[in-house]
């Protein structure tokens, strides 16, 4: 093989290609034009039709401030006696529409969550409700329980200087 047959061999092109054209896209475009722009429809007519028939869930938020007795206060809130009198009070049997104290406790707990943020270190109690007042009417009932079980049970250190006071 001399240089200039080799040469003249990398100079040839090879006869496919398999270049696509501007034109060849934009035809298989067309071609499929319904499925491109009814797709994207229908997707969006299937999430709204998810999105109104979903109920509406509002949460309200109790914010504790951040204390050394954090620990104490969550204990509080997730005792059983603590949820059974806030259930009596706010009569929750008829609301979450359960039989029984335990079946009345399980629907409160999925509708409390109690929870140590570790970020701002407060602690939150959340009430995920259809009610928005309700949430928020059970949140600061929450609220109360906590304030009147830890000054009844002495559990902090004024409570425990004040009882001290008053005994004497």
């Amino acid at each position: 093989m001399t240089a200039a047959h080799s040469s003249e061999l990398s100079n040839r092109k090879p006869e496919t290609e398999d270049e696509i054209s501007l034109l060849d896209l934009l035809l298989v475009l067309t071609k499929h034009k319904k499925l491109i722009i009814g797709l994207p429809i229908l997707a969006a007519v299937i999430a709204a039709a998810v999105a109104l028939g979903l109920p509406n869930q509002y949460t309200a938020t109790l914010k504790i401030a951040p204390s050394k007795n954090a620990a104490v206060y969550n204990w509080v809130l997730n005792n059983d006696q603590v949820k059974e009198t806030i259930a009596k009070d706010m009569k929750l049997v008829e609301h979450f529409d359960t039989k029984g104290r335990q079946a009345t406790r399980n629907a409160m707990g999925n509708a409390v969550k109690v929870t140590l943020n570790a970020k701002d270190g407060f602690l939150d109690i959340n009430v995920t409700d259809k009610n928005p007042e309700f949430a928020a009417l059970l949140a600061n009932k929450m609220g109360l329980a906590l304030q009147s079980n830890l000054y009844s049970l002495r559990l902090l250190d004024s409570s425990k200087l004040r009882y001290e006071l008053e005994t004497r």
